[in-house]
């Protein structure tokens, strides 16, 4: 997953050598000091005083530029976590629509509020701060050869001995970062499920049951935390162990090279001060080796399952209006049940078409795989003799309106509801008002009242109303509806449909439960599914009269 751009590879770069100039003010203390406590012991009182301002310059600059590498640091983590989040919103965004219907909309939050923070913090960020504990180690390991070489081998060959150990924990700890992160995911999927059917769980006195459930994945979720934390616990506390080993032999060593005349006062002082340095990125980089390595299972699987664009090699743009929609031969089977069983059907540009049938009928799943909601079918689906599952998806839903039955709002101003964030004029906005009969509400989508969800403002019948002023607004002119009037009342119903149906520019497409005598006549077909088969297509008014005698104008079940 490419989420570096080359602002963040130009501060990526900068903070590196912002780092190294850290690096060496942090071991020239060491040496100043060396040269402060050989001056006072001779004594020099002029090469004390030079010591002393030395120092001073040194500990202002350090404060500087640790003040700036704040400064950078955090604006780099900025960057990379809307770099990264946008690539996974890219990546979600192209998914396949059976990819996303088949996840709880809750797992994708937890997706963004915790697997992507621990991929930003635990992965990207731990990079940097092992490129700087690299550096370090080499500028710390390299002044303890000056300052003494018996002594920086013994001091480096233990310090480096925990290098090794996160080695040990590598797998133990991407699996239970893993399960920690998987079931704090199930946490959050069941806690949202308990908030937002609050109504559904009082009502049928639900709260022990839920509580019970909740606790258990709390349970879970605290267990595999624990488990991650002991781990991480155990390898750091042997890391540190051996850190305390380094510092009692650099004493003991360099108190023995001073008897011998080997080392002065203040190259100890140097040794043991640099050799402090030196444990702490050895320490870090450990330490920050186990994070990274547990977070690195992570990061593979947003990767993996967002990183690609698209799936389907889709080539081909659909340019001009859709003359034509045909159906051959569809066949659809969903886990080996057959849903739709070799369905021919054609839709002509300004007919209208009512297609009907019992619950299990297949027109639900024909809707979707018109829509391309819907992929692995066998047959064609031809618009203008092209191939819809090649068309360009974006190119396909530029040309058609779209109307479900269960309308999706946002929680934002009416008015952008209906817009859709498009810039449209207030008059065009007034006239799919009126065509829907929204007229209840006007008032209330010109002043820029919000939507919000759970409030009950607004009914169902006005909420599908909503969902068919976007298609009017946007002028589309090839629409499907899914029981777009399910909600309306009779009248409204009528009107809003018999407008559709006399729009001679209009295409429509309609897949209802109910039909309305007073509107059959304005079909040009009314095709009647059963089984996932076409089991009648009705033309004449005799057959269709005919036909809703049988179903008597009702619900078809």
């Amino acid at each position: 997953m490419r989420i570096f751009n080359f602002r963040l590879k130009l501060s990526f770069f900068v903070i590196i050598i912002l780092y190294l100039a850290i690096a060496f003010c942090n071991v020239g203390q060491p040496f100043v000091a060396k040269d402060l406590l050989d001056s006072a012991l001779v004594p020099d009182m002029f090469g004390v005083r030079q010591s002393i301002i030395r120092l001073l310059v040194i500990i202002i600059l350090l404060l500087f530029l640790e003040l700036l590498q704040k400064l950078l640091i955090a604006s780099y983590r900025k960057q990379l976590t809307t770099s990264l989040q946008k690539k996974v919103l890219k990546g979600l965004f192209a998914k396949p629509f059976e990819c996303f219907s088949g996840k709880n909309v809750k797992e994708y939050i937890s997706l963004f509020n915790n697997d992507l923070v621990s991929v930003t913090d635990e992965y990207y960020m731990q990079i940097i701060q092992i490129f700087f504990d690299i550096i370090s180690i080499l500028i710390y390991s390299s002044s303890l050869f000056a300052l003494h070489p018996l002594l920086a081998s013994v001091i480096i060959g233990i310090t480096f001995c925990t290098v090794a150990l996160p080695l040990l924990f590598k797998e133990k700890l991407q699996v239970a970062k893993g399960n920690y992160l998987g079931s704090l995911g199930q946490y959050n999927t069941r806690l949202g499920d308990a908030l937002s059917g609050f109504m559904l769980i009082k009502t049928y006195l639900l709260e022990n049951v839920i509580g019970t459930l909740l606790g258990n994945h709390l349970d879970k979720f605290a267990e595999s935390q624990r488990k991650f934390t002991n781990i991480s616990s155990f390898c750091e506390m042997l890391i540190g162990a051996l850190s305390f080993f380094g510092y009692f032999f650099t004493f003991c060593i360099g108190g023995y090279l001073i008897s011998k005349g080997s080392l002065s006062a203040g190259g100890l002082l140097a040794t043991v001060a640099v050799s402090e340095l030196l444990v702490g990125p050895v320490i870090n980089i450990a330490h920050r080796f186990n994070i990274y390595n547990g977070s690195k299972g992570v990061k593979k699987n947003i990767a993996k399952n967002y990183g690609a664009v698209d799936i389907q090699p889709e080539s081909i743009s659909l340019n001009g209006k859709i003359e034509v929609l045909e159906i051959e031969n569809l066949t659809f089977k969903y886990d080996k049940h057959m849903v739709l069983d070799h369905l021919n059907l054609q839709f002509k540009r300004g007919g209208k078409y009512l297609i009907c049938g019992s619950n299990g009928s297949g027109k639900s799943t024909l809707f979707k795989i018109l829509l391309k909601m819907y992929q692995g079918y066998e047959g064609n689906i031809l618009v203008n003799d092209k191939q819809l599952r090649n068309i360009i998806t974006s190119s396909y839903y530029e040309k058609i309106g779209i109307v479900f039955q269960d309308t999706f709002v946002f929680n934002d101003s009416l008015k952008n509801n209906i817009a859709l964030y498009g810039n449209h004029k207030d008059d065009d906005i007034r006239m799919a008002i009126k065509a829907v009969g929204l007229e209840r509400i006007e008032s209330d989508i010109f002043s820029d009242k919000e939507y919000k969800e759970g409030e009950g403002n607004i009914s169902g019948g006005e909420l599908q109303k909503i969902s068919l002023a976007r298609a009017i607004l946007k002028k589309k002119e090839f629409l499907f509806l899914d029981e777009a009037f399910s909600a309306f009342d009779k009248e409204s119903g009528l009107f809003v449909e018999q407008y559709l149906l006399t729009e001679k520019k209009v295409t429509l497409i309609n897949i209802a439960h109910k039909i309305n005598h007073e509107l059959i006549h304005y079909y040009d077909e009314v095709i009647v599914l059963k089984d996932g088969r076409v089991d009648n297509i009705l033309v004449t008014l005799e057959e269709k009269k005919s036909y809703l005698d049988g179903v008597n104008g009702v619900a078809l079940n």
